[in-house]
């Protein structure tokens, strides 16, 4: 199942889910420009939905830092499995 149609479907079912449509590319750019990922550093993401920051942040992390993804629902927990 496509990351779109997950959420979407997921939305409906659990309104604390905050957004309907995974982060677009130019966010996920936008969010990373701030981070100086040349220092060892910890990232706490709190709801990585599918993924779609999580993968782009562990591309750029260095080998020292560390990544703590928080997820709530069920659905987005199985997608992120998978990274």
């Amino acid at each position: 199942m496509n990351d779109k149609l997950i959420f979407f479907k997921t939305n409906i079912k659990d309104k604390k889910v905050a957004s309907i449509y995974p982060s677009s590319k130019f966010l996920i750019k936008k969010i990373c420009n701030k981070i100086n990922f040349n220092n060892e550093i910890t990232i706490i993401e709190y709801g990585p939905g599918t993924g779609a920051i999580t993968k782009e942040l562990l591309k750029k992390m260095n080998k020292n830092s560390m990544l703590v993804a928080i997820v709530l629902q069920f659905n987005f927990s199985v997608e992120n499995r998978k990274i």
